[in-house]
């Protein structure tokens, strides 16, 4: 049975990347909707706005989200590792019985 620290770490990922998620398609479903809704002749400037939305320097209160959810992703998965630890080596042989005849098959075809 695993251990409780990647079931509890997990919940705060999820609540930090179900936000960064939200916040992000919120923003651009409403500047497309707003381009969308401008005169021709402005929507071509709309455009260049959103392309200098996705090169330019990010706010540093969405990086603070976006590297806080990628943080406890690396922590969950990090955790479930130490936790799988003792029987990883019999998970391995099983993945490899099963999808070895598979990989072989492909490679053969491959090689063809």
């Amino acid at each position: 049975m695993l251990p409780r620290s990647p079931r509890v770490l997990i919940i705060p990922f999820v609540v930090a990347y179900t936000a960064l998620d939200s916040i992000l398609g919120i923003a651009w479903g409403i500047a497309v909707e707003t381009a969308n809704d401008l005169p021709a002749e402005d929507q071509s400037g709309a455009g260049r706005l959103i392309d200098e939305l996705i090169s330019g320097d990010p706010d540093p209160r969405g990086l603070l989200l976006y590297w806080g959810a990628g943080l406890l992703w690396l922590a969950v998965a990090l955790a479930a590792v130490a936790a799988l630890r003792q029987i990883a080596p019999f998970l391995i042989g099983i993945a490899w019985t099963e999808f070895r005849p598979r990989l072989t098959e492909t490679w053969s075809k491959a090689g063809a």
